[in-house]
């Protein structure tokens, strides 16, 4: 059983990500440094904090972190219930009850259903991920409601997938592909509801 504080740790993944996960085909995540922070030129990066400039820039996860999922999902009357998990019958059957989502951000730990255990983090420039580092987030299980079709030509490497999938979220934010922002890589792995402790939501 593991335990601790990391148990307090959230992460977020859209359904299409939770998707790939729970099918095995998504281990790692990329995700932003948060501004302001400093590369310095013997590669250490720090991120001022108070009157202090040169604080090592902490990962917001680290190597052996529990951390629960989370995502889109509701609660009804036989329990919980995950979009990731949504077929055309059952949202004819929600929608007829009146059910709606919830958006990830609100669901609390014991609502969660999905474990990961960090097993690696680094820092890097976006544009360094190579074709497999693509297919390790999940690029293969991108699933058609979840993006624009557009996207969908199985012509396409799975960078170039990624490529369009992180702009799709970024680039209005000034974090787009080209600007090629600090990532923390995020990789993990999946792990069962019991290693954790938790046997009921």
């Amino acid at each position: 059983m593991r335990g601790g504080s990391d148990l307090e740790k959230p992460i977020l993944f859209n359904t299409a990500m939770v998707q790939a996960i729970l099918e095995g085909k998504k281990t790692s995540t990329r995700r932003i440094f948060k501004k302001p922070f400093e590369v310095h030129p013997n590669g250490m990066i720090t991120k001022q904090r108070g009157n202090e400039r040169l604080v090592p820039y902490e990962p917001p996860y680290h190597i052996g972190d529990t951390i629960y999922v989370r995502e889109t999902w509701l609660k009804a009357d036989d329990g919980l219930h995950y979009k990731a998990d949504e077929t055309f019958i059952s949202k004819e059957h929600r929608e007829a009850f009146g059910y709606k989502w919830k958006p990830s951000i609100h669901m609390h730990k014991e609502a969660a259903r999905l474990f990961i255990e960090v097993t690696d983090v680094r820092a890097e420039r976006l544009n360094d991920m190579n074709e497999a580092d693509a297919f390790n987030e999940g690029m293969s299980a991108i699933l058609g409601e979840n993006l624009n079709v557009d996207l969908l030509n199985k012509s396409k490497p799975a960078k170039a997938i990624f490529k369009c999938l992180w702009d799709s979220i970024y680039s209005k934010q000034g974090n787009g592909w080209e600007e090629n922002p600090w990532v923390w890589v995020i990789e993990f792995k999946k792990i069962n509801r019991s290693e954790v402790g938790i046997v009921n939501g």
